[in-house]
């Protein structure tokens, strides 16, 4: 076990998980808290301050309160994305010439934050969520990139290297662990990329 993913009902006031994540965190256990997907920023807030997240799953809301936007890029927090979750429960949806202008406000659409996180200068990953739920073709990490693509009107090369690169930086891993699957990855990448085969 390298770490622990909790998830739930954000309507419902998560303070009981305090005593919970305590004892994860009395024996050193990283912890990734999904919050910011149905409530506020505020959920993010608790699962950073209180609860000690190392990783906020989907984290949709946090440019509601961008003191806290900022703290999260200064300690690394890391902010996992589930785009086709994030479609089918949030409304996200491809920009439009419509949709392009509105502004992040409740119950409106608003632009799939992926982007505006990473200019800002946070370590954010994709990852899958609820992957049962959703129809066929919809369920790989694949189609997670190719639904955040769209989300945000297309992806570079280098954005989806910065995306798969945080997700090794921030696995719940030994730190050597880490360098040296960093290590491998970027080695592959340079090999592809000098084969000139992408």
């Amino acid at each position: 076990m390298v770490g622990f993913d909790v998830s739930g009902n954000e309507a419902v006031n998560a303070d009981w998980l305090e005593d919970i994540v305590a004892q994860l965190a009395s024996r050193s256990s990283p912890v990734t808290i999904h919050a910011g997907e149905a409530a506020s920023a505020e959920s993010i807030w608790h699962a950073v301050y209180k609860l000690n997240a190392l990783r906020i799953g989907h984290g949709l809301r946090l440019g509601e309160n961008l003191a806290l936007l900022g703290y999260c890029v200064r300690e690394g927090i890391c902010m996992e994305l589930c785009p086709n979750s994030n479609f089918h429960t949030n409304a996200f949806r491809p920009p439009t010439e419509a949709n392009r202008t509105k502004r992040f406000e409740r119950g409106e659409l608003y632009a799939y934050p992926l982007r505006r996180y990473m200019q800002h200068g946070m370590e954010v990953t994709i990852g899958t969520d609820n992957r049962y739920l959703h129809p066929d073709g919809a369920r790989s990490l694949t189609s997670e990139y190719m639904m955040a693509a769209r989300l945000v009107g297309g992806l570079t090369r280098w954005e989806v290297l910065q995306i798969v690169k945080a997700g090794f930086k921030n696995a719940f891993l030994d730190k050597m662990e880490v360098k040296e699957l960093v290590g491998a990855a970027e080695e592959a990448i340079y090999r592809i990329i000098a084969s000139d085969k992408i």
